[in-house]
């Protein structure tokens, strides 16, 4: 699974990479830091640092993600985990509010908050 995750994560930077023009926008293709650990970066503002670990608890992908605040541009960090669950017929999958997911939703979940500060309303 960690390697499924991590394929999804990557692909789903190359085509937010596409997407943005600006250079100092793009995010780093994830990295392998551990055996079972990786992350992605943006270093330019507003900056972005998520790291994805397997290795830390046998029952869940953890997570954490640093980003500036909204009100004071300070960075804090969020911390999450996608319990893993066993399926009778499909094998392990993910879970995210009581609900199964995949891979390519669990990396979009992941890589959400690097986004937010992007969007605008339509109006």
């Amino acid at each position: 699974m960690f390697n499924a995750l991590f394929d999804a994560v990557s692909a789903d930077v190359r085509l937010y990479n596409g997407a943005i023009e600006n250079p100092q926008m793009k995010l780093s293709l994830p990295e392998r830091i551990r055996e079972y650990r990786f992350q992605v970066k943006r270093g330019y503002t507003p900056s972005f640092t998520l790291t994805v670990d397997f290795a830390r608890s046998p029952v869940a992908v953890e997570y954490s993600i640093i980003r500036p605040s909204a009100i004071d541009q300070k960075p804090y960090r969020e911390s999450g985990r996608l319990p893993f669950f066993l399926q009778k017929d499909a094998g392990a999958a993910l879970m995210q509010n009581g609900r199964p997911v995949s891979v390519d939703e669990a990396s979009q979940v992941l890589l959400l908050p690097a986004i937010e500060g992007f969007c605008q309303p339509v109006q």
